[in-house]
């Protein structure tokens, strides 16, 4: 139930960016408008039907959802952690949880299917605010934690042969070279191999006016991601 909450906040978070950039972009020639609205929907598209496949599989495993979900109220949800990822969880139902079971029922038929289709944007409203209080709790310890990385390198640079250890690694590096799997074979990991390995057939060309907006809807959807 957690990845169907996740997999419908992101889901809808793409479709209000796909709406907002089709605005923005309102009479623009297709050549622009394709190259950003097109990963757009192929990507709210696979998101779907992750979605629908997972509802599937409840099915077919014969799993059931507890109705009784969607008699909770929108306060009692607030009350709840967000995720099984909040620090102090201890098990139990999550608004994440809660908003997943919800879908699964929505997707179903009968008077639990309606009422929870009926209870899905209040709640979905609801983590969109959490979500956003845990944020900013969280931004500022990611970067906390990256400084007192980069802190602790530089001290450990400092230490006596510090420098001629890691050249020792970057020449251990040069002679035993790092391979990836390409095609189920193992190739020695060159620039050419990996901005093969690593090219997105979505993407504009990198010298295409569209190039900057498609790597900020990249941006976006990690950070929703985060």
């Amino acid at each position: 139930m957690d990845a169907a909450g996740s997999l419908e906040s992101s889901f809808q978070e793409l479709e209000k960016q796909l709406a907002a950039a089709d605005s923005n972009m309102e009479g623009w020639d297709n050549g622009y408008r394709n190259p950003i609205l097109g990963p757009l929907r192929a990507n709210i598209a696979a998101r779907k039907a992750s979605l629908e496949d997972l509802v599937a599989q409840f099915d077919l495993v014969g799993l059931k959802v507890d109705a009784a979900i969607v008699e909770l109220s929108v306060e009692d949800v607030g009350k709840l952690e967000l995720s099984t990822l909040a620090p102090g969880y201890a098990g139990g139902p999550t608004v994440q949880r809660v908003l997943g079971g919800l879908v699964i029922l929505a997707a179903g038929v009968g008077k639990a299917a309606d009422d929870a289709r009926t209870k899905i944007p209040a709640v979905l409203a609801k983590y969109y605010e959490l979500r956003t209080a845990a944020a900013a709790d969280v931004v500022p310890k990611i970067l906390e934690d990256v400084e007192a990385y980069s802190v602790a390198v530089a001290k450990v640079m400092l230490q006596p042969g510090a420098e001629a250890a890691l050249g020792g690694l970057r020449q251990a590096g040069k002679q035993v070279p790092q391979q990836v799997p390409v095609d189920g074979e193992p190739r020695v990991a060159t620039p050419e191999v990996l901005s093969k390995l690593l090219a997105d057939d979505a993407a504009p060309p990198s010298n295409h006016p569209a190039f900057a907006l498609y790597l900020r809807n990249l941006a976006t959807s990690g950070s929703m991601t985060l």
